[in-house]
């Protein structure tokens, strides 16, 4: 049946999404089940819960954003009828407030958040004020806070569109004229993950080191993990178990990726991914490429020997990213309108070629091999 059916019992729409239930003059005959249902197009829940009554004690419940508050209210003439029959009660201390303790639970941000402070025993007037992290809270609608007072008892904070800022110890003290008492409970609202410095696409030059950023807020703190594409498996990913304090790639404690001396082997797609729980999470893929300077074949001939008047060839040959440039220089002769530069898979070769070697041609000649990553020399001696 309707709960305004039975004598005493009250319901009051707050908003749009809120109804609150108050009995006044608690009595035996309001022991029961109390539901309270919630219809819109899509659905219609509800969610029960049980009122004992044990004497003269008032019971409040909280249904998630539907609260339901039992207070009891003793009417002037009610209070003058039990002092005529019980000469003691008009004797009697002035009973302190006690508060029904109220939770704000599991909240992400853009929810909505009501509670109730309802003073479930006590003397009136009780006078209900509102703190957060223990300054005195201001109504202020354009904040998003609204505190509606529901009667003498009970008062109503709303939140209807909480955010990060909305955080903190939220307590509701209730004074009467022999005791001020109080209750808290922490709002802590979920936020999901956002960058505060997204990775991105990076390179560093062969045996260098670099720091690819990637940083993200919300509450809880992300949890920052990076991964390594494999090559033997396309899709699949590797972890990152290093800590960037020694050479190769590992992660630093503030979820940058570090690379120190740079390997060829280190260029690959790296994935950054931060999650705490709320939300998809975020993640970020990215390319490192190691960019390698020149570098010549250790193994090249340093020393050329022919006779006098015979074809003499100088060889230098460069590894490293192209275009690579190479230039053949001597301090005793003139060597540019000799050579000859190619190509070649990794890098490019270098010939210096003298047609008819004479005495004067005999020294040492320097090949210098030069990209946008760095440079490199050889030098190869001709002897007569």
């Amino acid at each position: 049946m309707a709960a305004e059916s039975v004598g005493g019992v009250q319901v009051r729409n707050l908003d749009l999404y809120s109804a609150i239930l108050t009995i006044s003059h608690l009595a035996p005959l309001h022991a029961g089940n109390y539901t309270c249902t919630a219809t819109n197009d899509a659905a219609s829940v509800r969610h029960t819960a049980p009122l004992n009554v044990n004497g003269n004690c008032l019971v409040f419940v909280r249904f998630g954003f539907i609260s339901l508050t039992l207070s009891p209210v003793l009417s002037l003439a009610g209070a003058m009828r039990a002092s005529w029959r019980l000469p003691w009660a008009a004797r009697r201390r002035v009973e302190p407030p006690v508060i029904s303790p109220f939770s704000f639970g599991p909240t992400n941000e853009g929810e909505r958040v009501r509670v109730v402070c309802a003073v479930k025993r006590g003397d009136p007037p009780v006078t209900l004020v509102w703190l957060k992290d223990g300054a005195p809270i201001a109504q202020d609608t354009a904040a998003g806070l609204t505190i509606l007072a529901l009667d003498q008892y009970s008062s109503s904070l709303l939140l209807p569109h909480v955010h990060a800022h909305h955080s903190g110890n939220y307590t509701c003290q209730a004074t009467n004229a022999v005791r001020s008492v109080s209750h808290s409970d922490i709002l802590d609202i979920q936020v999901p993950p956002s960058w505060i410095e997204a990775p991105r696409d990076t390179s560093v030059t062969l045996g260098g080191s670099v720091v690819v950023p990637c940083h993200a807020h919300g509450s809880p703190t992300p949890k920052v993990t990076w991964r390594r594409t494999r090559e033997d498996q396309p899709g699949q990913y590797s972890p990152i178990l290093g800590s960037g304090h020694g050479q190769g790639v590992g992660v630093a404690m503030n979820g940058s990726l570090v690379v120190v001396g740079a390997r060829s082997e280190d260029e690959s797609q790296y994935l950054c991914e931060a999650v705490n729980g709320v939300g998809g999470g975020l993640s970020a893929l990215i390319s490192l490429t190691v960019n390698a300077p020149p570098r010549f074949d250790p193994g090249l001939q340093r020393q050329v020997s022919v006779r006098r008047g015979s074809r003499a060839t100088l060889l230098c040959h460069a590894h490293g990213d192209p275009p690579i440039t190479l230039l053949w220089q001597a301090t005793h002769t003139r060597v540019h309108d000799h050579s000859v530069v190619r190509e070649v898979d990794g890098g490019a070769r270098g010939e210096l070629v003298i047609p008819a070697a004479k005495m004067e041609d005999a020294g040492d000649y320097t090949c210098t091999a030069s990209n946008s990553y760095g440079r490199d020399s050889f030098v190869v001696s001709l002897v007569l």
